[in-house]
């Protein structure tokens, strides 16, 4: 009798001693370990992470999408918006191109209407786009008041310019109610930056202005400079605010051509100068008129005119 119920608690124990040298049951405790073990390096690293950081919302994945283009629609938008005004002015795209040998110039511009223009009858460069014609071009304060009171349809030149050539941007800069303005930059064919220079509305940052009354009022003299060389247009004046000599500078050298003025607006002199300031020559009178307006001297014509 106890022989038979040892033997039947031994071939228990033998059962029992298998079973826990299984296979099966040695797979199950494996995978619960590496459970674990990955569970508890998951939870490290949650912890320990610095670049992102978990948010909880009660958003769906897609309603966060359709926010998220919301917000670049509205971005864009406003940006679109900005590169429309300058300077608080809100201002319209023109596009030119024209053929230059085998290339073609584009010029990219914006404009606003010729109301802004700034009342300075000594501005001597005022840029603006001519309808009829479809160019851009520069004058004068008082030859640009007469085109207008001919009735020719115009628009001041407003905002970021840029000409390219060859797929290259050559000259860019802005402009302020047709009058350049802020810094301008030329390059050369291959991108590189050939001059910068600053100007304030119309005139080069360094130029020097000199006035004949304290007030500032009357201009006598604008002698532009550029990085602290003579470079640009000149102008001299009369006390009545008439011309009465104007021509180019280049690196302190004048060049082209320069004209003088009687005090009546009548021509006096049309003097030549080289073409470039490398090639310094002596100037050639050209020409030269009495206050009557009755020319005197054309060296086309042989030099002096006998009476």
């Amino acid at each position: 009798m106890a022989y038979s119920i040892f033997f039947r608690y031994k071939w228990l124990g033998c059962v029992l001693l298998m079973l826990s040298y299984s296979p099966w049951v040695g797979a199950q405790d494996t995978t619960q370990v590496k459970k674990k073990k990955k569970q508890v390096e998951e939870n490290l690293t949650l912890e320990n992470d610095t670049l992102f950081k978990l948010e909880l919302t009660d958003k769906k994945e897609k309603d966060i999408r359709f926010d998220e283009i919301g917000e670049t629609k509205a971005r864009r938008k406003s940006e679109k918006k900005r590169k429309k005004v300058y300077f608080g002015i809100k201002t319209k795209s023109g596009i030119l191109r024209a053929a230059a040998g085998n290339d073609v110039v584009t010029e990219y511009f914006r404009i606003i209407s010729p109301d802004y223009l700034i009342k300075n009858p000594y501005q001597r460069e005022v840029y603006f786009y001519e309808v009829k014609n479809r160019r851009i071009r520069v004058e004068n304060y008082n030859d640009f008041l007469a085109r207008r009171k001919k009735g020719q349809l115009v628009y001041l030149l407003h905002g970021h310019y840029q000409k390219i050539r060859e797929g290259v941007v050559r000259e860019e800069g802005y402009f302020y109610k047709g009058l350049k303005h802020s810094k301008w930059q030329e390059f050369d064919k291959e991108g590189i930056l050939l001059e910068k220079i600053k100007y304030n509305l119309g005139f080069t940052e360094e130029s020097k202005v000199s006035y004949y009354d304290e007030t500032q009022t009357k201009v006598k003299e604008i002698v532009p400079y550029v990085h602290g060389r003579k470079q640009g247009k000149y102008a001299r004046y009369y006390e009545n605010g008439v011309m009465a000599e104007e021509g180019m500078y280049e690196n302190n050298q004048k060049i082209s051509l320069w004209r003088e003025f009687y005090e009546n607006r009548q021509r006096k002199q049309d003097i030549q100068y080289s073409t470039q300031w490398w090639e310094p020559k002596e100037p050639t009178k050209l020409r030269e008129w009495e206050t009557n307006g009755k020319m005197t001297y054309d060296i086309d014509r042989g030099g002096k005119i006998k009476n």
